[in-house]
């Protein structure tokens, strides 16, 4: 009889999902700081990103963050010398667009989740603002010190 009871209890558990760990505390979010680059940016459309909105993964809509700051640039390209060698110059059409943006994540083990959902250093994939869908890729991601 005692047996057939430890069975039934190894049964339940297994079917109802139940461990003995007790209940699972969810992690804790961190301030954090991230950089995004959007490359070639055709004029005015940098003037669709703005400090105070915020940006979502256009995939799950996970909120990132709201962004701190907008620096545009002149595209970096490279262009031929008269020697047919290959010299760093700016673009006088695109311009490259670094968005500073602050949020909160659950950091752990290098990773960082936004709401379940993890992004990664160099990760080229879609962002949405209110105002327009974009293709960037984050250049670096840092804890914010304690304030």
């Amino acid at each position: 009889m005692k047996r057939l009871l430890v069975v039934l209890v190894v049964v339940l558990m297994a079917v109802t999902g139940c461990s003995g760990g007790g209940p699972t505390v969810a992690a804790p979010e961190t301030r954090v700081r991230m950089q995004l680059l959007i490359r070639q940016v055709v004029p005015p459309l940098e003037e669709s990103f703005a400090v105070g909105q915020t940006v979502r993964v256009f995939d799950t809509k996970a909120l990132l963050g709201t962004i701190t700051d907008v620096a545009v640039d002149p595209a970096r390209m490279a262009v031929p010398d008269s020697t047919g060698a290959l010299q760093d110059a700016r673009s006088p059409v695109q311009n490259d667009i670094v968005l500073t943006i602050e949020g909160s994540a659950v950091v752990a083990d290098g990773s960082y989740s936004f709401q379940g959902t993890t992004v990664w250093l160099n990760n080229d994939i879609d962002y949405l603002t209110p105002v327009t869908r974009f293709k960037g890729i984050i250049i670096s991601m840092e804890e914010m010190d304690a304030e």
